[in-house]
């Protein structure tokens, strides 16, 4: 997995804000898909099931990059 800054928006009453994107398998693969979760007001649900989903994908992509524990 790898974390890289999509944009960042500077605002005149704290520090800028961020939008982060998340990588998953290899960079040259041929399909990608982007989940986005919107950024408004007080609601944080949308970015609560968007940071969950990054957090399963980076479980599965650790796991299917573990050598396997089974025996021959």
């Amino acid at each position: 997995m790898r974390k890289i800054n999509l944009y960042t928006l500077d605002t005149p009453y704290r520090e800028p804000l961020t939008i982060w994107g998340y990588e998953f398998g290899r960079a040259d693969a041929p399909k990608c898909v982007a989940v986005v979760g919107s950024m408004r007001g007080n609601e944080v649900e949308q970015t609560y099931v968007c940071a969950d989903l990054v957090r399963r994908l980076s479980e599965l992509a650790s796991s299917l990059c573990r050598p396997s524990t089974r025996s021959r």
